[in-house]
This record gives structure tokens, sequence and C-alpha cells, in this order.
């Protein structure tokens, strides 16, 4: 969090200012990053791509043989399109989006370039307020490919009691959003922990 996270309604009149400030809370912040520490059997560490290489990373460089934690982070940008319709549509009736346009979502024109696809909204002229990342802990079959910190059940090479479940295991980003990959990739996870646990 920043500083004015924490007084909203005072800065922007949205929300509610914390009973706090940021300064006060600070000094607790450098002490929970030095105090925090996991043991177990398993451990699961699914931070997404941002939080889950900076804990690696602060974990004096934990599963960080191959030196890419943090490394090739994705954006996942998106694209809005917007049009007048002749007749009214109803929006903010159903799902916020109702159809798209794939047809520049997969093709041999991506030896070239990026693929994307644009989806058709009924919520209105509205923006998307955050974009998903992906990357900085890749996975692959086998710790000797150059980018890979965990294997494909997503348990990282180097301890096999540790797996990194989430975006940050992308090796590459998709056109559409990956939250549906990574609900996919947790529970295929989910087997190979279940083993690690066995008698």
């Amino acid at each position: 969090m920043i500083p004015s996270d924490f007084k909203l309604r005072t800065l922007y009149g949205q929300g509610f200012d914390w009973p706090i400030s940021y300064d006060e809370l600070e000094p607790y912040y450098c002490e929970a990053e030095s105090e925090i520490a996991a043991t177990g059997r398993v451990v699961v560490l699914a931070a997404h791509a941002i939080e889950t290489p900076r804990i690696l990373l602060l974990s004096t460089g934990l599963a960080n043989g191959s030196q890419t934690v943090g490394r090739y982070l994705m954006d996942h940008p998106s694209k809005m399109s917007y049009g007048l319709a002749r007749e009214p549509l109803f929006p903010f009736r159903g799902p916020p989006s109702t159809s798209g346009i794939d047809v520049l979502r997969d093709g041999p024109f991506r030896s070239k370039r990026g693929a994307f696809r644009t989806t058709l909204r009924n919520d209105g002229w509205t923006w998307p307020t955050g974009s998903p990342r992906g990357g900085a802990t890749d996975f692959a079959l086998s710790p000797t490919q150059p980018v890979s910190v965990v294997d494909s059940q997503c348990r990282a090479h180097e301890h096999d009691n540790l797996f990194i479940v989430g975006s940050g295991v992308f090796p590459t980003s998709a056109t559409a959003n990956p939250t549906l990959t990574v609900a996919a990739l947790a529970l295929r996870a989910v087997k190979a922990i279940q083993a690690r646990l066995a008698p």
C-alpha cells in the first residue's frame, strides 16, 4: 500500500480514511518483512506474479538457482471496443461481456506479432481498473530450460515441498483473462501436493 491508500476519503472523497496513517504502520511493515517465515511438510506460495517473486527473493533467493525469479514478467493488456447502436441494447442487464471478436486470437500471424481479442461489453463506457500479470516464476518441464523456476506440477525445481501457484508460472501470456487457467493450474497442483503429503 502507499500513503494515499490510507486517506482516500480526505484526498479523493471516496471510501473511508483508515484510523491510522501509513507512517504509523510503516515500521511494522519493516518488522513483518524481517520476521515472516514459513515451515512445513509442504509450502504453497500463491501470491501471483508480483508478490511471489518478491517473497522468494527476500527469502535469500529461494528457488532461484536458475537466476530467473522476478524476470520475464508479462502484462496482460486490455483492449476495449466501444460503439453506438441505432437501437437500445439495454446495457447493465446480463453479464458485463456479452460477446467478443476472437478472430485475432490465434493464427500464423503470432510468429510476427501478438494476438488479441476484444469484448463487446454491456456495462456502459467503463474502463478496466487493473490488468493481470504473469510470469516471473515460469514453469517448464525441467530445470535445465533457461527460464524455469517450477516444474509442470508447479513444484519448485530446487525444493520438492515448495509449490508456487498462480499466474507467475505462466511462460507466455494469452489473449483472454487468465483467471480460469490460474484456477485450473491450482487444482492440478493439488494432486502433486496430496502425493507429497501421503504417508
